[in-house]
């Protein structure tokens, strides 16, 4: 199990979002550079960029419990852990204006690619075309300014989305191994 599944998701959202970005003239007025594109909370952020902040990492219930998969004839291997990311994402440019334009494009490709599918390898595992569900996360605006007030007491909210991305497989580290069977013995009584 490698433990940079995680940070590699996130890496090739960013690459993701940028490709998205890059490709959009207005978009590209405002986000002029992939760097501009962080896992920072967004209270830490520069000025001018776009935070996603992984605020909750959740087990997803509804993927737990899958049968143990065969390595190898010899082994099999304990079924992965599925998660489910939760991110805050906020605009930082403090121009309302290209705030509303960036969160306009973020609402239109999670519309148009809520089933993601991306590839990258997370040292010893290969996630081909892996599919991820983006899933907008409706908060109220009770729900977002306790999330808010954690982060900061003393800097206002600024209108942000909330993201759920799941699944996020990390593999199980353990297996167990099975020797084969060498000699069968059986017995009769006769009653």
């Amino acid at each position: 199990m490698n433990m940079r599944t995680i940070a590699d998701f996130e890496e090739k959202l960013i690459d993701f979002l940028w490709d998205k970005f890059e490709k959009d003239s207005t978009i590209k007025s405002i986000i002029k550079d992939k760097n501009q594109i962080v896992l920072n909370s967004p209270i830490d952020e520069m000025k001018g960029g776009l935070s996603l902040f992984l605020y909750q990492i959740n087990e997803n219930i509804f993927l737990r419990n899958q049968n143990f998969q065969e390595t190898n004839p010899k082994t099999i291997q304990s079924s992965p852990l599925f998660l489910s990311l939760f991110y805050l994402i906020t605009p930082t440019t403090d121009n309302p204006f290209n705030d509303h334009i960036l969160l306009s494009k973020i609402l239109q490709l999670i519309h148009d690619n809520s089933q993601l599918k991306l590839s990258f390898k997370d040292g010893t595992n290969d996630f081909t075309n892996e599919r991820f569900n983006l899933i907008m996360n409706d908060l109220t605006i009770d729900e977002m300014n306790k999330i808010w007030s954690i982060l900061s007491s003393s800097k206002p909210y600024k209108l942000s989305i909330s993201l759920e991305v799941t699944p996020i497989k990390i593999e199980s580290s353990k297996s167990t191994e099975f020797k084969e069977v060498e000699e069968v013995e059986f017995k009769y009584y006769l009653r």
